[in-house]
């Protein structure tokens, strides 16, 4: 399939000034772990590439455990702690971790940790429809939700409603 490139999607100048530069962690994590592993193992020195034979061990492709942009993708861990279910924080495979989730859409979507595992350097963490933390091939199709971090001198206004939407400025 052709990319195609929708230049009225591309924010404007002003907008792209509010974005940092941001350190995007990538170290790689298992799935099944509590909260605070995951996090830990996020920010961790494991690259997605531990196997050493298979047919998904053969590329040559340089991992690395972070790397500093502007635009990355959320972290398992992120998914986590945006759920008011206490269960998420033992564990990011239960389907609980959906409720009361403003990170959950019911939709399949990619994280930015690879996944540690003896054969698949391919797997990547994702959020998957029933609302786990699981992982899938990167060469399959998944929704992609970009992630930024703001520089730190804006300046927030409004209420984040409907009626009163925030508004972002320096």
């Amino acid at each position: 399939k052709t990319a195609t490139f929708d230049k009225s999607k591309v924010l404007k100048s002003s907008a792209q000034s509010l974005i940092d530069d941001s350190v995007w962690y990538t170290g790689a994590s298992t799935n099944g772990v509590s909260l605070s592993t995951q996090y830990a193992n996020e920010r961790g020195n494991t690259t997605g590439k531990i196997c050493t034979s298979g047919t998904y061990c053969n590329d040559s492709v340089d991992r690395t455990t972070k790397w500093v942009g502007k635009v990355g993708l959320i972290y398992p861990s992120d998914y986590g702690y945006a759920s008011e279910d206490v269960t998420c924080k033992d564990k990011l495979s239960y389907t609980t971790c959906k409720n009361k989730n403003w990170l959950f859409t019911g939709d399949y979507y990619w994280a930015i940790t690879p996944l540690s595992a003896s054969s698949r350097a391919i797997y990547v963490e994702r959020v998957h429809s029933n609302g786990v933390v699981s992982n899938d091939s990167a060469s399959n199709a998944n929704v992609v939700r970009p992630s930024v971090n703001l520089v730190s001198d804006i300046l927030i206004s409004g209420e984040g409603t409907v009626e009163s939407p925030f508004t972002f400025s320096k």
